[in-house]
C-alpha cells in the first residue's frame, strides 16, 4: 500500500510535465520570373504590371491570432488548428483608371494536381449562421423570468470575415486595397504551391482595355515544435 501511495504522485508528476507539440507552417515565396520581387524580411513577394502591384504574404498562426484577442472568436483557427490557408494580398492602383477584380476566380494550386477556389463571404455566413441567442433570467422583485438576447461567437466570426476578407470588384485610380484570400486548408504534403489572380481588368475612360494575370509561386515547409 505504501508503494501505491508513493508511486501514484510521481505517475501523475511525469504525465502533467510531457511536452505539448505544434504544427509550424511556412509559406517561403520564390522568384518565378523577373516580375517578382521578394522581401525576406516581411515575407512579401510583389509584382508590379501596367502600374498595377499587387503583394502578396501568407498569414501564419502568429498572424492569424493578431485579428482578435479571443480565439473562440476567431473565423481562421481554433485553439489547436489552422481551420484554412490564408493570404494577405494589397493591390496599388496606380494607373489614371479604375481596374477591377473578380475574388471569385483566384485559385490555389497544391502542385499535387488539386486546384481550390478562393472563398467568399456568404460562405463564410452559412459557416457561422447563428448571430444571437437568447436566455431567460429570473427576477425575485417582480417573480418572473425576463429575455436576455446576446452575441453568439459565431456573430464575431462573421463580423470579423466581413472586416478582413478582400472585396474586390472596382479599384479606382490611386486606391490601396487589401484583405485576405481564403482557400481550403491544403495538406501538409503539398510543397509547390501557386496563388493565381486572374481576369484583373484594366480599363481607360471606364472601357476595358486589357486582362492581366498575377501567378505567386510559394515552397510550402512544415515542422512540429515544441510548446
Amino acid at each position: 500500500m505504501i508503494k501505491k501511495i508513493i508511486f501514484l504522485p510521481i505517475l501523475i508528476l511525469i504525465i502533467g510535465c510531457a511536452p505539448t507539440y505544434k504544427v509550424v507552417v511556412k509559406m517561403i515565396p520564390i522568384i518565378h520570373n523577373e516580375e517578382n520581387v521578394i522581401s525576406t524580411k516581411e515575407n512579401t513577394i510583389s509584382i508590379s504590371k501596367d502600374d498595377v502591384k499587387v503583394t502578396v504574404v501568407y498569414q501564419d498562426r502568429d498572424s492569424l491570432e493578431k485579428i482578435t484577442p479571443f480565439i473562440n472568436r476567431n473565423p481562421y483557427l481554433t485553439e489547436n488548428k489552422i481551420l484554412f490557408t490564408v493570404f494577405e494580398v494589397t493591390i496599388e492602383n496606380n494607373r489614371d483608371d479604375k481596374i477591377e477584380i473578380d475574388t471569385s476566380k483566384c485559385v490555389l494550386l497544391d502542385g499535387l494536381g488539386n486546384q481550390y477556389n478562393a472563398l467568399s463571404l456568404a460562405y463564410f455566413e452559412s459557416l457561422y449562421p447563428a448571430t444571437t441567442t437568447q436566455y431567460y433570467s429570473y427576477s425575485p422583485v417582480f417573480n418572473e423570468y425576463s429575455p436576455n438576447v446576446v452575441y453568439t461567437d459565431d456573430y464575431y466570426k462573421r463580423n470579423i470575415t466581413g472586416k478582413t476578407l478582400f472585396k474586390g470588384g472596382d479599384i479606382f485610380p490611386n486606391v490601396i486595397s487589401k484583405g485576405f484570400l481564403v482557400f481550403e486548408p491544403i495538406g501538409r504534403e503539398s510543397s509547390n504551391i501557386t496563388l493565381i489572380i486572374p481576369y484583373v481588368r484594366l480599363f481607360k475612360d471606364n472601357q476595358e482595355i486589357k486582362k492581366i494575370d498575377f501567378k505567386f509561386k510559394f515552397s510550402q515547409e512544415t515542422s512540429v515544435e515544441r510548446k
